[in-house]
């Protein structure tokens, strides 16, 4: 099970997620599904998170913290958070949120903040007001009916996140597991058809003021589209996503937070691990880049067509700007053919009559080219590096020297813990 519940209180085990995934590697899913079920949910929600573009998710029921690490894969986010009530759990899995040493050596381009909590989903703790999103993956089907009653409240109506993504199995597709009766695991207090689910989620969508669309995941075989797929998934976009002042206080705070004056009160979460992880700051302009990676590509092209006597005299070669826009670093920086043009000719580049080329000043000895004219061929590797200048790189190699030894000695003692 990846979330289970039990005494009206949604709770979760690192165990029972285990079970769950157990029991996908066996029957009745894993017979049906590779990679495992589980896993084509973690990626579907993910790809909408990414899709959003949320900076801050909220995953409710993060059992041992698995989808948290697909989380960190995201380049827009940067502040997770896990919750759950089994804190037995949490404890056990609070060290897979702490950066590893391939975290010091290759950092993130943007912060990262990783956080667990120990508490009740149907808690409103005012630490996570302003999260973007908020994932539930397959955690409703093992709430009580008092929980399933609570929880919309708590998380449309105070969080009021931009996103609200919810997956849950589809009961029409247990007829293809051979020789199945009742639900998929035995904590499930109700397995939902595709209808249910769809009425469930458009009186909640109406009332908090969202819009919902529905997504299957685990296609089922061919001739078997009228089931569905294994898993349905709804994605709630809040209506006040588009206008964001109102949407970070869709009401008014003193309603999201009534107990302002009482600590316990307004913060019913305990922390169980807060990590910030390593990253560094990029202070490269877009235009800068843009030219280092041009000056790069130029040079390559130059060298791969300079004896196919394409040049206008012995000492330029014209680029074709549209080639040179199929370069994937290139392309990340700048996928407009006017912009590349602009910025080209605004750093000293003549373009051909068409102005479909760029003159690129070549030499027959790289030698004999001029200092200052040299193509900057090392600053397009050491952007994708993550160094940017020497200046840069004298400070750079000490902090991620100290940074790594940081976290190598922290490995060190957890070992001997």
């Amino acid at each position: 099970m990846e979330k289970c519940v039990e005494n009206d209180v949604q709770t979760s085990t690192a165990t029972d997620k285990s079970d769950q995934e157990d029991k996908e590697e066996k029957d009745p899913e894993s017979a049906v599904f590779n990679p495992p079920l589980y896993l084509q949910r973690y990626r579907r929600v993910a790809d909408v998170i990414r899709k959003y573009g949320c900076s801050s998710v909220i995953d409710f029921g993060t059992a041992e913290c698995k989808f948290l690490q697909t989380l960190k894969n995201i380049e827009c986010v940067e502040n997770i958070a896990g919750v759950d009530v089994n804190r037995g759990g949490l404890e056990s899995r609070k060290m897979v949120c702490r950066p590893m040493t391939a975290d010091y050596l290759q950092p993130r381009k943007k912060p990262l903040r990783m956080r667990l909590f120990f508490g009740d989903l149907t808690k409103y703790d005012s630490r996570l007001e302003e999260f973007e999103s908020v994932t539930l993956i397959e955690v409703i089907e093992h709430l009580t009916e008092p929980v399933l009653v609570a929880m919309p409240d708590a998380i449309f109506g105070k969080l009021n996140p931009k996103l609200v993504v919810i997956t849950t199995p589809n009961a029409e597709y247990n007829v293809l597991f051979k020789n199945f009766t009742g639900k998929r695991h035995w904590d499930h207090k109700f397995e939902w058809n595709r209808e249910d689910f769809k009425t469930w989620c458009e009186n909640i969508a109406m009332k908090y003021n969202y819009i919902v669309e529905y997504q299957g995941i685990g296609a089922p075989p061919p001739g078997k589209e009228h089931i569905g797929c294994c898993s349905q998934m709804a994605v709630f976009e809040s209506c006040l996503a588009n206008q964001a002042d109102e949407w970070c206080y869709g009401m008014d705070h003193s309603q999201r937070s009534s107990a302002s004056g009482n600590p316990a009160e307004q913060f019913p979460y305990e922390l169980i691990s807060d990590w910030q992880h390593p990253f560094q700051k990029d202070t490269v302009s877009l235009e800068q880049k843009i030219i280092w990676e041009a000056e790069y590509v130029m040079s390559f092209l130059a060298r791969e067509h300079q004896n196919e006597e394409q040049s206008l005299d012995e000492n330029h070669m014209p680029i074709d700007l549209n080639h040179m826009l199929q370069f994937r670093k290139l392309k990340e920086y700048c996928d407009d053919i006017n912009i590349l043009r602009d910025v080209l000719q605004n750093s000293g580049y003549h373009l051909t009559s068409n102005k479909h080329s760029v003159l690129y000043k070549i030499y027959p000895d790289t030698d004999d080219e001029p200092e200052d004219e040299k193509p900057k061929r090392a600053r397009s590797a050491s952007i994708i590096s993550g160094q940017f200048s020497d200046a840069e790189d004298d400070l750079t190699t000490p902090l991620l020297c100290e940074g790594l030894y940081a976290g190598l000695q922290a490995c060190v003692e957890s070992w001997d813990e």
